[in-house]
């Protein structure tokens, strides 16, 4: 953590520690306790899911997650454009 802490200030970049999330990658069969690590005066806590540049990610890199948020997230934005796009079907 302290060799990421030097790049991101090296290149002006900022870390919201009480943000800062660790997510340990398993296979599927292998179940972890959650991890908590120390940096600093912060505990920084381990986390099934993390979402990253817009895509989530799970500890077994599943992404069952991220295929239940898409299609959620299309059906609102069909539903919700359902009149336009009927007018445009007629």
């Amino acid at each position: 953590m302290g060799q990421m802490r030097n790049w991101v200030e090296a290149n002006m970049l900022k870390v919201n520690d009480e943000k800062t999330e660790v997510m340990l990658f398993t296979p599927k069969h292998r179940v972890l306790k959650r991890v908590s690590v120390k940096v600093g005066v912060f505990d920084i806590r381990s986390v099934p899911n993390v979402r990253n540049l817009c895509a989530l990610f799970d500890q077994h890199m599943i992404m069952d997650n991220q295929v239940h948020a898409v299609c959620t997230s299309t059906c609102y934005h069909l539903r919700n454009n359902q009149q336009h796009i009927c007018s445009f079907i007629r």
